[in-house]
């Protein structure tokens, strides 16, 4: 880690936009890769070694991110901690924090049904449930123009459905659980944001 911001910091100005891209396009780059290589081990551990504890595995998954963010806020300190108050924690963080462990449960488990690609497939619809979400709660207000975008997406997802032959309804319901809880935690982060 330390050669790698070595090189950063020697040909890259501290204080440039380019440095910032670079870190920024970096860490994306980092998310996609990893994201991609957890989505793929769980799906190998739960189909291969039959393993069927969802709860479990969401556990490890999250002391190793709590681990990783210890490690590069309070060792490394390449991110300086903000001032959180109990009153954010309990009425912004928690929920959010609920949200995503739903999330995670439910789409960890889900891999025990459904093939990776369909429920790639079907966190397409994403967008979709993120928009209701938001006119739901009244952040967004619901615009014509994207009925149109929204019936093509919906549509998509449902000619995916009833194309998949190997499809679990529990699977599709845990999933469907999963891609609402999602919608709901994005638009609290929104919300959190503005």
């Amino acid at each position: 880690m330390s050669q790698i911001m070595h090189l950063v910091n020697k040909y890259l100005p501290a204080e440039g936009s380019l440095r910032n891209i670079v870190i920024a396009y970096a860490c994306v780059v980092v998310w996609m890769s990893s994201s991609g290589a957890v989505v793929l081990h769980n799906k190998w551990l739960m189909t291969v070694f039959n393993f069927k504890y969802p709860a479990c595995m969401t556990m490890m998954h999250m002391s190793f991110s709590f681990t990783l963010a210890f490690l590069i806020c309070k060792v490394f300190k390449l991110v300086p901690l903000p001032h959180i108050t109990t009153q954010q924690i309990t009425h912004a963080m928690f929920p959010i924090g609920a949200c995503y462990s739903v999330v995670l449960v439910c789409s960890n488990y889900a891999y025990v049904y459904l093939t990776v690609a369909f429920i790639q497939m079907l966190k397409a619809s994403l967008p979709v449930l993120v928009f209701f979400a938001s006119v739901a709660f009244g952040v967004a207000k619901f615009e014509r123009s994207l009925l149109w975008t929204i019936c093509v997406i919906s549509a998509g997802v449902i000619l995916v459905t009833e194309g998949e032959v190997g499809m679990s309804l529990h699977g599709l319901l845990l999933q469907s659980v999963s891609l609402i809880f999602e919608s709901v935690r994005l638009f609290m982060i929104e919300g959190l944001l503005k």
